[in-house]
Formats: C-alpha cells, sequence, structure tokens
C-alpha cells in the first residue's frame, strides 16, 4: 500500500508538470509583443523610355487561332536597355511585312507511303500531299516536326507541336 501511495504522489507531480507547460504556452501565445515583420517598400518603375510592353501573339489555347501581333495595352512592361524610339525604323528603310499563310496545322495521316498534312484554312479543313496547293501555297516538305510551304520564292515553315 505505501508503493502505491509513492506513485500517486509521482504522478500528480509529472501531471502537475505537464499541466503547467501547456498552460504557459497557451498564456505566451496570447501575450507576445513580437514585433511585425519588416514591410518591403514599393518600388520605383523605370523611365518610359526603358519600358517596352511584352508580345501578346502567342496561339489562342481554347480557340485556336493568333492574337495580333500589336503589343497588349495595358500590359506588364519589361525593361531594355534602349529606347523604342531608337529601335523603330524610318518608313523609308521599313521592309514590306511578311505575308504568312493563313493556315493552321491539324494532323498529319500516312496512308501507304504517302504523308497527308491536314490543314485548317479560311475555307474549311484540307487534305494535302506533297506538291498540293492551297490558298496559293504549294506544301513542299512534311514531316514529323514541320510542313513547308511555298509561295513563289518565300518558304514558310509551319512547326508541328
Amino acid at each position: 500500500m505505501k508503493n502505491n501511495k509513492k506513485l500517486t504522489y509521482l504522478l500528480l507531480a509529472l501531471s502537475v508538470v505537464v499541466w503547467g507547460i501547456a498552460g504557459w504556452k497557451v498564456y505566451s501565445a496570447f501575450h507576445t509583443e513580437a514585433p511585425l515583420p519588416p514591410t518591403r517598400a514599393a518600388t520605383a518603375k523605370p523611365p518610359a523610355e526603358e519600358r517596352q510592353a511584352l508580345l501578346l501573339n502567342y496561339r489562342d489555347p481554347f480557340l485556336g487561332g493568333y492574337a495580333d501581333s500589336a503589343p497588349a495595352t495595358g500590359s506588364t512592361t519589361v525593361s531594355a536597355t534602349k529606347s523604342a524610339a531608337s529601335r523603330t525604323a524610318s518608313p523609308a528603310q521599313a521592309p514590306k511585312p511578311e505575308e504568312k499563310p493563313n493556315v493552321q496545322f491539324k494532323g498529319l495521316m500516312q496512308v501507304e507511303k504517302n504523308t497527308i498534312a491536314i490543314l485548317q484554312t479560311a475555307n474549311g479543313t484540307v487534305s494535302l500531299k506533297v506538291g498540293e496547293s492551297v490558298d496559293g501555297y504549294k506544301l513542299i516538305h512534311v514531316d514529323s516536326q514541320k510542313i513547308i510551304l511555298r509561295k513563289g520564292t518565300k518558304r514558310h515553315e509551319i512547326p508541328i507541336r
């Protein structure tokens, strides 16, 4: 019986210590005077002549078309080393804009030894073998990485993704 009393006092003391630690943790969590974390000051924007707008001319993943090549208004800016005025060519030196084919690659088919490219044009979907033409563009090469169209002396590569 004496042994049980010692064990009871020992467990009572251990219980007081555990509850004391738990109470101290709760008290210290609500009564801290810790300083607030430092805030970062707003950074200044670079001057207008050092900013350049991003071109958002990537393919629309939902509609399948390409956006204009004009920069988006209100877009995020990227700092550049030269001003926009010094990068633009004068109207007399401006090159003639390159005409790109208005076609989109849709797929490839292998029929016997012939590879057929499936293209989307303004008039609809067409299937072309090497040597056939659509909208004045002749299909001259098809492989697993790209198709090549030619109009006159200009060659246009359309990557296959």
